[in-house]
């Protein structure tokens, strides 16, 4: 009975001290800040809600560490990312999502901008109080589906990025591991004469259908492939 209490005891104090921060924070609540500028853009066009990529890694930004994010919990914060979030430059808040989070080496995050043209600056922002895990608001709203591929294996669950659920599953099948990408981690999809290696999302019922009707016969869809 000791012992059980002891260990309820301390699943409270542990869970006391994660402070769940979805929408709180400021800027002012970060002791490390970090200013942006969108490169690679040379349209004139003003793009609106366009996620972008954001590369972070202490070779490629100038004054970033990877071990000034918060200490407080090494296997969340540094190892995972799990303090970090972005702001413009007037404080607003921006979706993100973390891609691909690689420690002490190149990680990917994408970054949903309001606005954004060629020279768009942004910051980003990490260590906050010890205790404070952040979360962000997904940047994906408006997709029907985002589906990043990193998953390795037959008969997974692909996830879907986008709030609608929208997961797809391997075909039975050889050659569709995971591999370096364009973009972070990929599929390798292969084919023989007699199958064709592939992902599938069932759209033939419930939510998934009425999302996938929604889209008409007049929609975007974009990818990268190496062939």
């Amino acid at each position: 009975m000791k012992l059980v209490s002891k260990i309820l005891a301390l699943a409270v104090a542990i869970a006391a001290r994660i402070i769940w921060a979805a929408d709180s924070l400021t800027m002012a609540d970060f002791n490390h800040k970090i200013k942006l500028q969108v490169d690679g853009y040379t349209g004139s066009e003003t793009l609106v809600n366009f996620p972008v990529l954001v590369h972070i890694s202490e070779s490629g930004i100038p004054g970033f560490l990877y071990a000034d994010m918060s200490a407080w919990n090494n296997a969340h914060t540094q190892t995972y990312g799990h303090d970090l979030a972005f702001f413009t430059e007037d404080g607003t808040r921006l979706a993100c999502e973390k891609d691909t989070w690689v420690h002490n080496g190149e990680s990917l995050v994408w970054v949903k901008l309001p606005t954004m043209t060629r020279d768009t600056k942004f910051y980003m922002c990490y260590n906050v109080a010890d205790g404070v895990y952040v979360t962000n608001d997904n940047p994906w709203g408006g997709y029907v589906g985002v589906w990043h591929l990193s998953e390795s294996g037959v008969n997974k669950t692909i996830a879907d990025a986008s709030p609608n659920g929208m997961d797809g599953y391997t075909t039975v099948g050889e050659g569709i591991n995971a591999n370096n990408g364009r973009i972070g981690r990929a599929r390798v999809i292969a084919s023989n004469n007699d199958h064709a290696y592939g992902i599938v999302v069932d759209a033939t019922n419930g939510v998934k259908k009425t999302l996938a009707e929604s889209l008409g016969t007049d929609f975007h869809a974009s990818f990268w492939m190496s062939v």
